[in-house]
């Protein structure tokens, strides 16, 4: 793949379209692409996240022409603030200039949404994908693992993880998550987590 004419094809310099792909890599915790002469190449990563969003892409477009084929110029998405101004917002261009006729409609919502409620036509939601009432198709997978400020991580480093974890208060993205739980499952951990969790919704 070679940087100058993607650029180019992007209408964007070479510098700038570079300190995207760094920002990008940066979001995302690993390199998308190698550097090599003469170009750049998907990482094994890189090639996974491309064939994920590609389809990805090909899903909302399916989503898109059956709408249009019930003659509904409107298309309202719910989804977390976070997620529209992160994943959605750089593609809007793209989107408003392949299909012009559809006036997109983003409503931004938290926790599991109800689609007649709401008045929502799909929604793109954090989850396991487990709605049974609903229509699902996954998106893409993503990673989750733990974080923690500089000096609760010497305490962990000091203490181990499986020691330190009982203790602290975690934080959750909305009431009644269990994505702490699902990981301790995954990692083989037998932790009781403290009844004073702390929920900080993602807006």
């Amino acid at each position: 793949m070679n940087l100058t004419e993607a650029a180019d094809s992007l209408h964007m310099t070479k510098g700038a379209l570079s300190y995207q792909i760094k920002q990008l890599e940066q979001n995302l915790g690993f390199d998308v692409f190698l550097r090599q002469h003469g170009g750049i190449v998907f990482t094994s990563k890189g090639q996974e996240l491309y064939n994920q969003v590609l389809s990805s892409f090909e899903k909302i477009e399916q989503s898109i022409d059956r709408l249009q084929s019930e003659q509904s110029a409107h298309l309202t998405v719910g989804m977390t603030t976070y997620f529209a101004s992160r994943w959605l917002t750089p593609r809007l261009m793209t989107f408003t200039s392949q299909y012009p006729d559809i006036r997109l409609r983003i409503q931004p919502i938290m926790g599991e949404v109800d689609l007649n409620r709401d008045h929502i036509d799909l929604a793109i939601q954090w989850g396991d994908g487990d709605w049974s009432e609903l229509a699902v198709e996954p998106l893409f997978n993503c990673p989750a693992f733990p974080t923690a400020g500089k000096e609760t991580f010497l305490k962990i480093k000091k203490k181990g993880l499986k020691a330190s974890l009982g203790t602290f208060a975690l934080l959750h993205d909305f009431d009644q998550s269990t994505s702490w739980e699902k990981w301790l499952e995954r990692a083989s951990m037998d932790v009781a987590i403290k009844s004073n969790s702390l929920v900080i919704p993602d807006p």
